[in-house]
């Protein structure tokens, strides 16, 4: 996941960098905005991982919902949080969004690795 967030960092950065310059372009603002949303979904996982509420080994959010009430799904007979769901959309919106080839593989191929999680 650290790798993960590294690249979301350094793009955002790069977009930055564009605000600095003034070539900011909309599809840099939809793209950082999918990178912000990607960044908050990856450190509320990581302190539910750090508080010891989410099992990785079992999949499930042990309480069975979340802060905003929201509850684990069943999905293929073992339990996924639904940020799982959210995270997977966001990294398909940042596939589809990313800047050159190496960037849209990296990207597909975390998608799919929280798909085997």
């Amino acid at each position: 996941m650290h790798k993960l967030m590294n690249f979301i960092c350094d793009e955002l950065r790069d977009i930055e960098d564009k605000t600095d310059k003034g070539k900011l372009t909309l599809a840099d603002i939809q793209y950082a905005d999918t990178l912000a949303h990607l960044k908050k979904s990856l450190l509320i996982i990581d302190g539910m991982e750090s508080d010891g509420d989410y099992s990785r080994d079992e999949g499930s959010y042990r309480r069975g919902r979340d802060s905003m009430g929201r509850y684990a799904s069943r999905d293929g007979g073992s339990y996924r949080y639904s940020r799982d769901s959210e995270l997977e959309d966001k990294l398909r919106d940042m596939e589809q969004n990313a800047r050159d080839e190496e960037s849209r593989r990296m990207v597909k191929e975390w998608r799919e690795q929280l798909k085997r999680r």
